[in-house]
């Protein structure tokens, strides 16, 4: 049974990781947490750029409602269990911590974020989160389908992490 850990911004490229997640776990078994990072800088940018009256409070508990949302259509459409928490905090230092705390066996996540820049082949936050994170991520590009398990391709530096792995 896999635990997998989504990271979830609500941008198309997080919800099409969401969906190739519920779908490995239709074929695999397991439960699915999505997690939305919400940090004070996010914050001060929204409120500095849309100069918005809401107080970090209100827009974390939208951030959490649309969550409990997401999550609820994630079990009604794909028959998964699927949780959801919220952190505040830097992206990569949440998803290690939970990982850490939880037993969470990989991590899928889409290969760009709300930060779309067509030079990039993989987000920078994806990718400091492949650097850093204590299980292996799964990135999930935008153009992504879930067509089951045909092959799997394992990229290595051949680490010591890497050779526990790969055994």
């Amino acid at each position: 049974m896999d635990n997998i850990l989504c990271p979830v911004d609500f941008s198309p490229y997080s919800l099409n990781a969401l969906e190739f997640a519920a779908n490995i776990l239709q074929v695999r078994k397991g439960n699915l947490t999505l997690m939305h990072v919400f940090s004070e800088k996010e914050f001060s940018n929204a409120i500095e750029s849309e100069k918005d009256a809401h107080s970090f409070t209100d827009m974390k508990d939208y951030a959490q409602h649309k969550l409990r949302v997401l999550a609820d259509e994630t079990e009604r459409n794909f028959e998964v269990n699927c949780d959801y928490v919220i952190t505040v905090g830097d992206v990569n230092e949440s998803i290690n911590k939970y990982t850490a705390k939880n037993d969470i066996d990989y991590v899928v996540m889409g290969t760009q974020g709300n930060g779309y820049n067509k030079e990039t082949v993989i987000g920078s936050r994806t990718i400091r989160t492949v650097d850093t994170s204590n299980v292996p991520v799964m990135t999930v590009p935008i153009q992504a389908q879930f067509n089951g398990f045909n092959s799997v391709v394992y990229a290595s530096d051949y680490s010591k992490h890497d050779r526990v792995t790969l055994q």
